[in-house]
């Protein structure tokens, strides 16, 4: 199967930061919903966040 590597994430996350301002049109609380997906993606050590870029 298909395996997602560290930066596949971190790159759809950047995707997705980029686009917040008009996510937060249709879900204003997306900000909240990202954050707790990148943090659960670094506490399950899909991404690495030891240069601090995230938290």
């Amino acid at each position: 199967g298909i395996i997602l590597r560290s930066n596949d994430y971190t790159s759809g996350f950047h995707s997705l930061l980029e686009s917040l301002n008009d996510l937060s049109l249709d879900n204003p609380e997306c900000s909240t919903d990202i954050g707790k997906f990148i943090a659960r993606s670094i506490a399950d050590k899909c991404i690495d966040n030891a240069d601090g870029k995230y938290f």
